[in-house]
């Protein structure tokens, strides 16, 4: 069963366009209040998962522990 088809099973199966409406706008000041509270967790979060996507570009500078023995 799909995220959608359990949603679906939550909301109403009808509903007027002022009602749909008025519906995701309470919808987006949720998650915009979610949002502000837990701003620092979610951007810690997204910062780790960044992080963990790159290639770490100098993991090879402990082996060159002195600058003038840099191979550049």
């Amino acid at each position: 069963m799909s995220c959608e088809s359990d949603l679906r099973d939550l909301l109403p199966e009808t509903l007027s366009d002022e009602a749909a409406c008025a519906l995701v706008e309470a919808l987006y000041a949720i998650a915009g209040a979610l949002d502000g509270i837990y701003f620092t967790q979610i951007r810690r979060h997204a910062a780790s998962l960044d992080r963990s996507a790159q290639p770490d570009l100098f993991d090879d500078i402990g082996r060159y522990p002195d600058n003038d023995a840099l191979p550049f």
